[in-house]
């Protein structure tokens, strides 16, 4: 028999693979508001000219996708301009912070009257639970 074949098991050994882990942050997709409401970068929305006073006769959508919200800041004449949430109309100091918007939210000044405006900022939480 032409040459030797060895019966002894050859052991070519695999490596073994380290444990990794791996980790991914989705970054919040931001809900873009109609002008003259203006959406920042980080995802707030703020009233037209804030930190200034607003103008009258104005109106603006923010869409629900917003998520929860955090109110840095809300002064608007109250019972005439309202920031409306989920049906309801916010205005003078009466904001809606933590509230999770169902619907479109709204922005309504009248003709006359103004205060500083609004900033309104996602809080990121996805549960529809206030």
């Amino acid at each position: 028999i032409p040459g030797l074949i060895s019966t002894l098991p050859v052991e070519y050994p695999l490596p073994i693979p380290e444990a990794t882990l791996t980790t991914t942050q989705t970054p919040m997709s931001v809900a873009q508001s109609t002008l003259p409401c203006m959406t920042l970068q980080d995802g707030c929305v703020t009233s037209p000219n804030y930190p200034l006073p607003y103008s009258p006769s104005q109106r603006c959508e923010i869409p629900y996708t917003i998520g929860k919200l955090n109110v840095m800041h809300f002064d608007v004449e109250m019972g005439y301009d309202y920031l409306k949430v989920n049906h309801h109309e916010y205005s003078g100091a009466t904001s809606p912070d933590g509230l999770t918007p169902t619907s479109t939210i709204i922005w309504s000044s009248d003709d006359s009257g103004e205060g500083t405006g609004w900033k309104i900022c996602p809080m990121g939480v996805t549960d529809l639970s206030v």
